[in-house]
């Protein structure tokens, strides 16, 4: 047996061939890009998300305000024209003390005792039956307060709060959302002189 030499390497086979071994730091790049990708639309859906929970108490504690304002401003209407629309234990709540305007420190409704379950000027709205708007059901009852005013008309404010609302001790909002809404009732016609309404 006769050995023969093996031939001598070509020039091509003593170069390192270029680009063996990128194909892998690409890959985990390209991994880590659409990780980044993913995690900041898991994040953008959870903030959506978010926003539209936060729309959609709020207007739960609007509708809620709503309702008390248009409920108490009929106990008012009703108590004025001496209607009987409403139970008289209804109509005494409407308060007695005459304040100057809204900004009165005397005023009822900045005291946040007055919008506690024992109130004596408290007015709850109901909201059970058929006339509850599908919104508000497990949502707090709206509360108003009525108060007259020095020249004759009534103060009407309402408080709306949302389903899942919790205070504090005092009386403070700690979760969910209230709305505030104030109107006032004349019972003669209400005049524009250029300036302000009289």
């Amino acid at each position: 047996m006769s050995s023969r030499p093996l031939p001598a390497p070509t020039a091509l086979a003593r170069r390192p061939a270029r680009g063996r071994g990128l194909a892998l730091p690409v890959v985990l790049v390209l991994l880590l890009v659409m990780a980044f990708a993913g995690l900041l639309a898991a994040r953008r859906s959870a903030t959506v998300e978010e926003i539209s929970n936060n729309a959609r108490v709020h207007q739960v504690a609007w509708l809620s305000a709503e309702s008390g304002l248009r409920y108490c401003e009929a106990v008012v209407i009703d108590s004025v024209e001496g209607g009987g629309r409403f139970e008289g234990v209804i109509k005494q709540r409407v308060g007695t003390t005459t304040i100057a305007d809204a900004s009165d420190r005397n005023a009822a409704w900045s005291r946040i005792a007055n919008w506690a379950d024992t109130s004596a000027v408290l007015i709850t709205a109901p909201v059970a039956g058929q006339n509850a708007s599908a919104a508000l059901q497990g949502a707090p009852a709206p509360r108003c307060l009525a108060e007259p005013l020095a020249d004759g008309r009534y103060l009407v404010t309402a408080r709306g709060l949302s389903a899942g609302a919790s205070f504090n001790g005092s009386g403070q909002l700690l979760g969910g959302a209230e709305v505030w809404l104030q109107s006032v009732i004349s019972p003669e016609p209400v005049h524009f002189n250029g300036k302000g309404y009289e």
